[in-house]
């Protein structure tokens, strides 16, 4: 098992979260959309200056310290980072006004001090970098939150330059099932376990990618030509595909979920999750999944 997720935090940081919210230690690879960031930013950007979008409590965040890049106003920046969607961090120091509180991450509107800087830093023409492209996350709590992927889409929209990673690209895909066919090979004593992550890619085993958006989880698995498991329950797209109480019980679904169509025409009784599903897919114009299942647990 390979842990693939768009946090903006670096993949060592996110595994020790994951222990926190008490999952298994299985000491497994985790590829990060931060992690990919932070390498790009020590190769682009180490040295220079930036507005840092960000979580609260960002003080503690040793994200930025190791690439020696410090926060200035948009005014000065070299490039925007948009890591959270909390607070406009733009100054390192303490003595200076505090934080510009934002409320996207609680409403997933774009606040009016935000779209400034959005604007500003277009008029710029400095490059934005987006350590994480989901536009919203079930919180443990239950409740929706929205995420940096709204300000990268914004930013687009205006005519910015972002560069971006995680989810649903093929090439943040091909990693994790790179590292995930090194592990497997190394526990079946292949002859090849010694492979470089690059050839291990190509002696692709049967891999299925386990996540909640439509936009981000099942894309990304249909670009990268893998299997796909939707669930419903307790993901992003939950108030979508909320149905009556039933007493029937459905688990996971064969493949004719993705040819929905031919399972009809055949009169293949569909359940009406599975009708839900493969039409909001097809109202949002993004693949379907290829199983569904309404909640997953390890």
């Amino acid at each position: 098992m390979v842990v693939l997720s768009n946090t903006s935090s670096r993949a060592y940081v996110a595994a020790k979260k994951f222990i926190k919210m008490e999952f298994p230690d299985f000491n497994i690879p985790f590829v990060t959309s931060g992690e990919l960031a932070w390498y790009y930013l020590d190769e682009r950007f180490r040295g220079k200056k930036c507005t840092w979008i960000t979580w609260r409590r960002h003080e503690s965040d040793k994200y930025l310290n190791s690439l020696n890049i410090s926060l200035a106003s948009i005014e000065e920046a070299d490039f925007l980072f948009f890591h959270g969607t909390q607070t406009i961090a733009s100054n390192d120091d303490p003595a200076a006004a505090s934080d510009v509180q934002l409320s996207l991450f609680y409403n997933g509107q774009i606040d009016f001090s935000m779209m400034e800087v959005l604007k500003i830093a277009q008029s710029r023409k400095i490059p934005a970098i987006c350590a994480n492209m989901d536009f919203s996350a079930m919180l443990a709590n239950g409740k929706l939150a929205y995420m940096p992927g709204i300000l990268k889409r914004e930013y687009e929209m205006m005519g910015g330059e972002v560069v971006c990673f995680g989810k649903p690209q093929k090439d943040f895909f091909e990693e994790a099932i790179g590292l995930g066919t090194k592990a497997f090979l190394k526990d079946n004593n292949d002859n090849e376990m010694n492979l470089s992550s690059s050839l291990a890619k190509k002696k692709r085993v049967r891999v299925i990618h386990v996540g909640d958006s439509l936009h981000h989880d099942i894309a990304g698995a249909a670009a990268a030509g893998i299997d796909s498991l939707l669930i419903t329950q307790h993901g992003v797209h939950r108030e979508d595909l909320l149905e009556e109480e039933t007493n029937q019980s459905i688990s996971a679904m064969p493949s004719f979920i993705t040819h929905c169509n031919d399972a009809v025409e055949a009169a293949v009784e569909v359940p009406p999750l599975l009708m839900r599903v493969t039409d909001i897919c097809d109202r949002l114009q993004v693949a379907r999944p290829y199983f569904i299942l309404r909640s997953f647990a390890v």
